[in-house]
């Protein structure tokens, strides 16, 4: 049975365990021992799992691994692919093959899964889905793509100072959360962080 996490909720299966058993059965196929971001990319995207891969990939900048050097400018980098392929409603986007080359640690994986499955399963004791509906809707899909773009660029260009790439994902971790769980007020919350994040942007500017 395929995991379709735009359609789950009360029965949140184990991403750890779906997302692990996938990759190293991708990896297996292609005749190789390592993981690579091109791996995981796939899986997400053929499976319909946006919403978990960039809930996985905020997870790694709120995580202590997110501070190495490069990580940041990574993480944004296949985040804005992602975003793209959402606005312009193509699934043929591709990464560059510098970025999808690059090695993943098995134990980086199983960090982030652990800490984004215990997440769900948390949030979902307190989550209610279709409420808020239109925060879900269409239109508020592509704002959130569009923020989400604007983000991950923000963290290529900027995710070198300390705790922002941590302020840039949080809003997007709210986000895919909403979808995932298909509960607006999730959607709702990161606009009021995205709010907070911009106003705090443009004060410091002023």
């Amino acid at each position: 049975m395929t995991y379709d996490p735009l359609n789950s909720h009360h029965n949140l299966p184990d991403i750890k365990s779906h997302l692990i058993q996938s990759l190293l059965q991708r990896a297996k196929s292609a005749k190789s021992k390592n993981i690579t971001v091109g791996h995981i990319y796939d899986i997400a995207t053929e499976n319909d799992g946006y919403p978990v891969l960039i809930a996985s990939l905020a997870v790694v900048l709120i995580l202590p691994v997110g501070a190495l050097p490069g990580v940041p400018a990574i993480v944004g980098i296949v985040m804005s692919v992602l975003y793209l392929g959402i606005i312009v409603s193509s699934q043929s986007a591709n990464l560059p093959k510098s970025i999808s080359n690059i090695k993943v640690k098995p134990k980086i994986i199983l960090k982030v899964c652990n800490f984004l499955n215990q997440c769900l399963k948390r949030v979902n004791e307190y989550s209610k889905e279709n409420r808020l509906q239109s925060f879900n809707g269409a239109f508020s899909s592509r704002i959130v793509a569009a923020l989400g773009l604007i983000f991950s660029i923000a963290t290529i260009l900027i995710g070198f100072i300390p705790f922002v790439p941590t302020l840039l994902m949080i809003p997007i971790l709210l986000f895919s959360l909403g979808g995932i769980l298909k509960d607006g007020l999730f959607t709702f919350m990161g606009y009021i962080f995205v709010s907070i994040v911009l106003t705090s942007a443009a004060l410091a500017f002023v």
